[in-house]
């Protein structure tokens, strides 16, 4: 579950290191092609840790719209919460009871006590084991770092809109839902009780992704990602390179018209699969706004 804790995010009210560069500028030699910008982040952080990255409120003001993973609006319609249930529910033949172990059930049990204020497993039963790994990891960021009220993302969407910029989601909540309880059953049962049996390292984890991402360290943030032994490739292809693909494909066809603000998980864009090498592979030049 580690990989799904770096892509959901940490919650965290902080100053950034002088050194961070979690912010880029996305240019092209012809004149025909507008400027955009590429922002790093953790969903949940708040949107204070903003003020710390120089130029991020003054790119708001430029650019004419904001694109982030999702469209924030469409995960609070009443189609976009039913489309997250159906697709985080679990089979019949495949609840909690059934893929796990009586043992295993209470390691459960003691560790979403711990971490979830309250969680029942009863209330669980019915989700995917990848629904009750991600409640989890929020509830061990929320431990360390503690509640947020604007989640930075949203507030850059609300921002652009009180603007009147446009914001557009570079997935859909369908898309989204799909990568992070896809999958087989089986390997996330066993992704989510590597997890609970291994709760000091992941813990440790989530302090080193946390420093990484004050210091900006997008290479280090990819290292624990490649070194993380709790998820298969076809997992971490599912939940990071095939959406990395995927939003290029879109960036592809919206950069050359207009000037944007990408605002996506900092674990996106670092590695040959990154949005870094992908930006630069369609002929753009990606360079850090200091």
């Amino acid at each position: 579950m580690k990989k799904l804790f770096i892509l959901l995010a940490l919650s965290v009210t902080v100053t950034f290191t002088a050194s961070a560069q979690l912010l880029w500028k996305i240019s092209r030699p012809d004149a025909d092609t507008p400027v955009s910008y590429l922002l790093g982040t953790y969903h949940l952080a708040d949107y204070t840790v903003v003020d710390s990255i120089t130029g991020v409120n003054d790119v708001i003001g430029k650019v004419d719209g904001v694109a982030g993973e999702l469209d924030f609006r469409t995960t609070t319609s009443i189609e976009g919460q039913m489309i997250m249930a159906r697709l985080a529910a679990a089979p019949a033949d495949s609840t909690l009871s059934r893929v796990l172990t009586p043992v295993q059930l209470d390691s459960l049990r003691a560790v979403l006590d711990k971490y979830t204020g309250g969680a029942a497993l009863a209330q669980l039963e019915g989700m995917r084991p990848a629904f009750a790994g991600m409640l989890i990891e929020l509830g061990r960021a929320a431990e360390m770092t503690g509640n947020v009220s604007n989640p930075v993302d949203v507030m850059i969407q609300a921002k652009a809109l009180e603007a009147g910029k446009t914001v557009t989601g570079l997935e859909t909540v369908e898309d989204q839902c799909k990568a992070l309880f896809g999958g087989d059953i089986m390997e996330q049962a066993q992704s989510l009780m590597w997890g609970v049996n291994h709760d000091a390292e992941m813990k440790s984890t989530s302090r080193r992704i946390f420093e990484a991402y004050l210091h900006g360290d997008l290479n280090e943030i990819l290292s624990i990602i490649e070194e993380d032994n709790s998820m298969d490739a076809v997992q971490t292809d599912r939940l990071i390179h095939s959406r990395n693909a995927d939003w290029l494909r879109v960036l592809a066809g919206m950069l050359p018209a207009a000037s944007l603000l990408i605002v996506i998980g900092a674990g996106h864009i670092p590695g040959e699969k990154g949005i870094l090498k992908g930006l630069q592979k369609l002929g753009f030049d990606v360079t850090p706004v200091k």
